[in-house]
């Protein structure tokens, strides 16, 4: 099932698909080494994170409690919160 997820962000360019494996840093930066990394190694590179929505069998990005609405009213935010 991922492999056809991961296909699709390829295929919309909001991601590429490396040649091998690497590290990245919370920046999204290549990384030499594991010490320097931050999570596990992945073989695509995000160009546009903010148009992925990913979601799992626990929840989804989309968590709506910050988001300011109240009463039905609706509000436009960052999405760095």
């Amino acid at each position: 099932m991922y492999a056809e997820v991961y296909e699709e962000i390829v295929s919309g360019r909001i991601s590429h698909n490396l040649d091998a494996p690497v590290w990245l840093n919370k920046r999204g930066e290549i990384v030499e080494l594991e010490s320097e990394s931050f999570g596990l190694k992945t073989e695509y590179v995000l160009h546009h994170p903010s148009k992925l929505i990913f979601v799992d069998e626990v929840g989804s990005n989309t968590l709506q409690t910050k988001d300011g609405n109240c009463r039905g009213e609706k509000f436009i935010i960052p999405n760095d919160i």
